[in-house]
């Protein structure tokens, strides 16, 4: 459980910044649309939720 923790918190970190280093200036500038910027961000946390699912999951025969 604690190896899913650390996977999921470090997701968490790249997701942020996503948000703040590359989204927000190119909405900032008009470069992206509102929309396209919250799709990407919901991608983004899809992509982190799955990491976390995969981190959580155990194995066969293994106790987590």
């Amino acid at each position: 459980m604690r190896r899913a923790r650390l996977l999921l918190d470090g997701g968490r970190r790249v997701s942020a910044l996503l948000i703040i280093t590359v989204l927000l200036p190119l909405a900032l500038f008009g470069l992206l649309g509102l929309a396209a910027v919250v799709l990407v961000h919901e991608i983004a946390e899809v992509v982190v939720i799955l990491n976390g699912l995969r981190a959580a999951r155990t194995r066969k025969g293994h106790i987590a």
